[in-house]
């Protein structure tokens, strides 16, 4: 055997090491690590293990004894079985599971499905993140639905989509789901982790800054590879896209977690696009990774305030919506207090303008629906013509880039143009976008690409009616004071669905409207005039909302107007108003049994009646407090009227007093009793008021009337 010489020993440990390294997963190729992030993460995914009598690790629509959902041996696309789903009702059943998902992380979700025909809106996966496991509104972050498979051809049929896990992602679930009718099959379902995690994350405060913003934010988040950060450093820089001016730019900024930069927004030009660059590099300058955002800087909508409040003819408006509402019915919304509806969804522009003359005819608004067809980049030319061929037209109050953006898979970067295109044609009209979804960091996104943020939660009866103030204030609190919030309204049932049946009464669409009202909201909308075999008109909640027109119509002057005082405590919540001589007091008990407050008012004594909200006796009250009693979850609104005594007053009162007699005798008493009330008055006035002798002159008073009205 020939003796090894020191190269060939070298070589040898070199080739023992990296197999070593390799048996020990030390090292990993390229190819390696995308097959560890391209596992399929469902469990049974064919649907082939069966544990009484379903699909182990899977779940359905209201349990496995639902007959709308059920494995079976029919047919499959591989093995034996598969999990059917039929049903003739507006139910939209599913089979799910759930799996554990890294935040920021891009997913593929596919399923292969059969079916010889289909009627709705289709088969479609349908994936929910979640903080954590339990299906909560806290939990709750984001749901994306793939396209809808509405042509099928009784062959199997792949369905894929690409989505990426929101931050503070922990869970998803991932549904198979049938909206609409008919028999489709489910079979080979995956959700696959395609990229890891970037290094870097970048976010802006806002997208579009209005010019009266003083100062604008850049959020970096940053994860090296390691979560070593003392050899990394980072660069900001933010410049003109066309002219490559730079308006702000730091340097070899220390890594962290988190950065936070700030900005003057009011340094760029109007309507032009800046790109805001965020680079991690080590210490010797080698780049790592680079992330950019776009940014500019419009004009407010000449129809919105600073402080969110939409227009119309100059003057305050709050805009109370009816979705769903056919043109015929434009003459008899009104009836409910609807003075604003969701347009008609067509690219016919003359029958546009036909909708639109009907709406102006009625004394309606419009919030004009740009999103044919349920599509937004496509439309961009569409949105165009539309925007500039109907920006003058009365009846408009606003632009419907989106209903459900994520829900329907619309990107940023479309609702972004979106904006862009619309605004450049129209700086009077505001752009409106609708979401359903309620967390923070979704709300706050969705805030960026709009001027108004439509929000809502539909809880009845499932959840506590107080989620309407809860969601409404998590927007609020999301658009930070930039944008106005307009609230939806549960004022739906559909009949044939398992879950949804359930109308609101009248006091409960009432009690969810104030709760918005007093969280901020500018806006309301009734959820929805018409559905799948529904319509409010014909229902028993149409005639409360005509009751409730004429509250609504005071609660909307109140709001147009800046609040005297206000207390946003827990569960017990109330603000005030100024009108006329007198002030309103809107109030709301969330809590779940009776309570009472006290209220401070302008007027040392006042006369105060409860005018909506059920019965209570009129009261006068003193020293400038409002002491009122509200039952569980009940709102009520009061008008509080100031009650002015002097001696002046006094005179006044027994001139007139004078005129019923000219018997001396009453007008002696009548008389005597004003001197009593007039040392009074002079008493309560001083620096030190005697309530003994206030009170022994009302009783001299008192004394003399029964004399009076008894002689």
């Amino acid at each position: 055997m020939k003796r090894m010489g020191m190269k060939e020993k070298a070589v040898c440990y070199l080739v023992m090491g990296c197999l070593l390294i390799q048996m020990l997963g030390i090292g990993k190729s390229v190819h390696a690590a995308e097959e560890v992030w391209e596992v399929n993460l469902l469990k049974n995914a064919s649907m082939e293990e069966i544990e009484g009598g379903f699909p182990a690790s899977w779940d359905a629509l209201n349990g496995w004894n639902n007959p709308e959902v059920a494995y079976t041996t029919e047919t499959s696309h591989t093995g034996n079985t598969s999990v059917v789903v039929e049903t003739y009702k507006t139910t939209n059943p599913w089979t799910s599971q759930m799996v554990n998902v890294n935040a920021d992380t891009l997913y593929e979700a596919s399923t292969w499905l059969k079916s010889s025909g289909i009627a709705g809106r289709g088969a479609a996966i349908k994936v929910e993140f979640f903080k954590a496991p339990e299906k909560t509104n806290e939990n709750y972050l984001s749901g994306v639905e793939s396209s809808f498979v509405q042509d099928v051809t009784g062959n199997w049929q792949y369905l894929s989509f690409q989505l990426k896990a929101p931050a503070n992602a922990k869970v998803a679930y991932v549904y198979l789901r049938l909206y609409g009718t008919g028999k489709v099959y489910f079979d080979d379902a995956s959700f696959k982790a395609l990229k890891p995690k970037p290094m870097t994350e970048l976010a802006t405060d806002q997208i579009f800054y209005y010019p009266d913003q003083t100062e604008g934010n850049v959020k970096a988040s940053l994860y090296p590879e390691g979560g070593t950060y003392g050899d990394k450093l980072a660069d900001m820089r933010i410049s003109n896209v066309s002219t490559g001016a730079v308006i702000s730019e730091t340097s070899n900024i220390r890594a962290e977690e988190q950065l936070q930069i700030k900005f003057d927004p009011r340094k760029m030009v109007l309507q032009q696009p800046y790109k805001v660059e965020l680079t991690l590099k080590t210490s010797q300058q080698v780049v790592l990774e680079r992330k950019e955002a776009t940014i500019y800087r419009w004009e407010r909508p000449a129809a919105l305030t600073e402080n969110g409040t939409i227009l119309v003819d100059g003057k305050p408006f709050l805009p109370v919506i009816g979705f769903h509402v056919y043109p015929y019915e434009y003459s008899r919304v009104k009836q409910a207090g609807v003075n604003t509806v969701i347009g008609i969804s067509t690219y016919d522009q003359s029958a546009l303008k036909e909708a639109l003359d009907m709406a102006y005819t009625n004394g309606l608004k419009v919030i004009v629906p740009l999103y044919q067809r349920m599509k937004v980049k496509e439309n961009r030319e569409s949105t165009r013509s539309i925007v500039a061929a109907l920006k003058n037209h009365p009846a408009v109050l606003a632009w419907m880039v989106m209903d459900e953006p994520t829900g329907n898979q619309k990107s940023m970067e479309e609702l972004v143009t979106a904006y862009t295109v619309i605004r450049s044609i129209d700086n009077v009209h505001p752009v409106y976008v609708y979401v359903y979804e309620s967390s923070t960091d979704y709300l706050g996104n969705m805030a960026k690409v709009t001027d108004i943020l439509g929000t809502g939660v539909y809880p009845l009866p499932k959840q506590p009616i107080t989620e309407v103030g809860n969601v409404a204030r998590l927007a609020l609190s999301a658009v930070n004071g930039m944008k106005p919030v307009w609230t939806n309204v549960q004022t739906y049932s559909l009949p044939f669905s398992i879950d949804s049946t359930y109308l609101p009464n009248i006091e409960e669409v009432r009690f969810m409207t104030y709760q918005a009202l007093l969280a901020g909201s500018k806006g309301i909308a009734y959820y929805s005039f018409h559905d799948d075999s529904w319509w409010l008109e014909a229902s028993e909640l149409w005639q409360g909302l005509i009751k409730f027109r004429d509250e609504l119509q005071l609660l909307s002057e109140l709001i147009s107007t800046t609040k005297a005082a206000e207390d946003a405590g827990n569960q017990v919540r109330w603000a005030l108003w100024k009108k006329g001589g007198d002030a309103y007091a809107v109030v709301i008990n969330e809590a779940q049994e009776e309570r009472q407050l006290s209220i401070p008012v302008p007027f040392a004594r006042f006369h105060a009646e409860r005018i909506y909200g059920g019965s209570a006796l009129p009261y006068d009250g003193k020293e400038g407090q409002l002491r009122i009693k509200l039952g569980s979850q009940q709102a009520a609104l009061y008008r509080i009227s100031p009650v002015e005594l002097s001696t002046s007053t006094i005179d006044k009162l027994l001139k007139q007093g004078n005129q019923l007699s000219n018997e001396s005798y009453w007008q002696l008493h009548l008389q005597q009793v004003c001197n009593y009330i007039k040392t009074a008055v002079r008493e309560l006035s001083s620096a030190a008021p005697d309530r003994k002798k206030v009170n022994k002159e009302l009783s001299k008073a008192s004394l003399e009337l029964d004399q009076l009205t008894n002689g």
